[in-house]
């Protein structure tokens, strides 16, 4: 039985998500159905070694010195904070209880990338999440609060464009009183401060000027169509250009795909600018970039030729989307082209208003309903082309890598796995009771092949993983038109063989011909990781044994086939016997699985080799896991 820190019996609802440190449910009205305004109605509940000491003394502090919500009079929590703690039998620590996030709020990172953005989506709205993003952040400042690990899987956001932060518990604090830091153990390198890139974040404190940073590349990707602002430059990876400082935004060299940085107001690009020209502790303060960012809205135009799609300062003397559609063939705020047949599971639209931010005083406008005909308005043929293929080749980000990995699965847990589809967390039967998806992940039965994997969802907003255990792995190999995207992106380095990302005959065929250091890349870039050998070995338990081919040990002269082109084994996971070897973490180059060019018997087995982990070779691609 679960009581709050009053002794009041808590009934735990329905489960709304999880992660390695526990689970969130939602909470149940009491037996007498009696409820006051800003009641909790979520809880989390640790996991048995979670439930520490320094983490009951941590939540103690901060429902002692919550800071001041910006939205309460809005009716709107910003805050998911802390309110009561919960125990079990009265007495054992267990979690806590906090508001819930509003229905129908998914994560800023939807928002950030131009292949998540939603019908009627325009960058108006992500000045307005930029705003209340900026004043949520000072308002946690202003409490003595730094958040550490700032990135858009933490934040969630309405239909109204207002912020609900997530995981405030993982915050760094100090106990006014003791002087005790309690720090953020967390860290997403694309958003970390160069002075804190590389650091064991269990020893560094952060500070505001960190999480300014953060918020600073952030907000370049709400407002650039999703280019990282140290995307490009002269490193290897993001992170590296950060350690250096190499950004377009001081001279260095955009993506070929970046909107021009004059797309940002004046006020605030000078803000972004210092941001990344000053060290630790000269940047601006949060709340000047939430005061530059709140005048922003007042200086809006609607494009003349898109008005229902185009938004853009009134410091620009024409729209900055027409142009940028007419350069790079790609309208980041078109509408989205629907695959046929359509799915089954798809979800209803969501249509997308403004609203007032957190320090606004502006109504929130009324949002223009959408009509058919509208989606078909000015549309031309070539552009139809173009956006059906960028739809149709993109990848979504999911869980950034800096996330804490979760253990690897025991001998019990692989055993427990489920051994077939999971019809019990259908996308239309939880969107249906308002449930939202675990950790952003679609849980499906068995897809029966690569259209209704890649296909199977208008917005295409959700990579497919199986549940293994404690993890979760990609159900498919890494196609060479999802690489495609981190190419063009400038974030990852083309395979081997770089036709292959442009013919549309091998579009669906697992990527080939890519290091480690390329297939870790990709996975950071979609927010997972790629699978220790033991999670590898995991998914592979129940992976039949392929037969050779009759009269040949090897596999047929086609090589590789679309994947997903054999069944699935039990678990939902393809070509983990076929097709192409996989890399899987580690401090060796080990891949795993069997390709085109080995004996079909050994797949499961024996085909383990060590090769070096800058290799490229044809024969060997990767999956990601998280």
């Amino acid at each position: 039985m679960l009581t709050d820190s009053q002794g009041r019996p808590v009934r735990i609802g329905a489960r709304l998500g999880g992660g390695g440190e526990g689970e969130v449910h939602a909470v149940e009205p009491p037996e007498d159905g009696r409820t006051t305004p800003g009641s909790p109605a979520a809880a989390k509940l640790y996991a048995g070694p979670e439930r520490t000491a320094e983490r009951r003394a941590k939540l103690e502090v901060m429902i002692a010195s919550a800071p001041e919500d910006p939205t309460r009079a809005l009716g709107h929590a910003t805050l998911a904070w802390p309110k009561e703690l919960l125990f079990e039998d009265g007495r054992t620590f267990a979690g806590f209880l906090m508001p819930r996030v509003e229905p129908g709020s998914p994560k800023l990172i939807r928002f950030i990338h131009p292949s998540l953005y939603p019908d009627l989506f325009s960058w108006r709205h992500q000045i307005e999440i930029a705003a209340n993003l900026a004043a949520g952040l000072s308002s946690l400042h202003a409490a003595g609060y730094v958040v550490g690990d700032l990135k858009g899987e933490n934040v969630h956001v309405t239909p109204s464009c207002l912020v609900t932060f997530v995981d405030c518990d993982s915050i760094q604090l100090r106990d006014a009183r003791t002087g005790r830091v309690f720090r953020c153990p967390k860290g997403t390198p694309e958003y970390t401060a160069p002075e804190l890139q590389g650091l064991d974040f269990h020893t560094v404190d952060r500070t505001e000027s960190s999480d300014a940073f953060a918020l600073a590349v952030m907000i370049c990707q709400l407002l650039l169509a999703g280019t990282h602002p140290f995307a490009g430059g002269s490193g290897q990876t993001r992170e590296e250009n950060i350690a250096r400082g190499d950004t377009f935004l001081l001279g260095g060299r955009p993506p070929r795909t970046a909107p021009p940085v004059t797309v940002i107001p004046p006020e605030v690009r000078a803000l972004l600018v210092e941001c990344f020209r000053q060290k630790a502790g000269g940047r601006p303060r949060v709340g000047e970039l939430a005061t530059a960012l709140a005048a922003s809205r007042e200086h809006l135009v609607l494009c003349n030729r898109k008005p229902d799609h185009h938004a853009y300062g009134d410091h620009l003397a024409a729209c900055p989307w027409c142009e940028y559609e007419s350069r790079v063939g790609i309208d980041p705020y078109g509408p989205k082209p629907k695959p046929v047949p359509p799915p089954k599971t798809q979800s209803p639209a969501v249509l997308w208003g403004g609203a007032p931010s957190s320090a606004g005083s502006a109504p929130p406008p009324v949002p223009r309903r959408w009509t058919p005909s509208a989606r078909t308005l000015r549309i031309g043929a070539l552009a139809a082309v173009l956006a059906a293929v960028f739809v149709a080749t993109r990848v979504p980000p999911k869980r950034p890598g800096g996330e804490p990995v979760p253990d690897e699965p025991t001998a019990a847990e692989i055993r427990a796995a489920p051994s077939g589809g999971s019809k019990a967390h259908s996308r239309k039967a939880r969107v249906q009771t308002g449930q939202p998806i675990d950790g952003g992940a679609v849980l499906t039965d068995p897809p029966e092949g690569i259209q209704s994997a890649v296909l199977r969802d208008a917005a295409l907003a959700e990579l497919i993983f199986a549940r293994v255990g404690r993890f979760q792995l990609s159900a498919y190999e890494t196609t060479n038109g999802a690489y495609a995207r981190c190419v063009e992106a400038q974030a990852c380095r083309p395979p081997l063989a770089p036709a292959d990302l442009s013919d549309p005959e091998r579009r669906f065929h697992p990527v080939a011909g890519v290091s480690r250091g390329d297939a870790e890349t990709f996975c950071r870039w979609i927010g997972g990781r790629l699978p220790s050998e033991t999670e590898w070995n995991a998914a592979a338990q129940r992976e039949k044994k392929k037969a050779s081919p009759a009269g040949s040990a090897l596999a047929p002269a086609v090589r590789v086939a679309p994947v997903a082109s054999q069944p699935a084994n039990p678990l939902g996971i393809y070509d983990l016997a076929g097709n192409v070897r996989e890399w899987v973490a580690g401090g060796q180059g080990i891949v795993r699985g069997g390709a085109w060019d080995q004996p079909r018997d050994q797949v499961r087995d024996a085909a383990r080799e060590v090769i070096p982990v800058g290799s490229r070779t044809p024969s060997v691609g990767f999956r990601c896991a998280r």
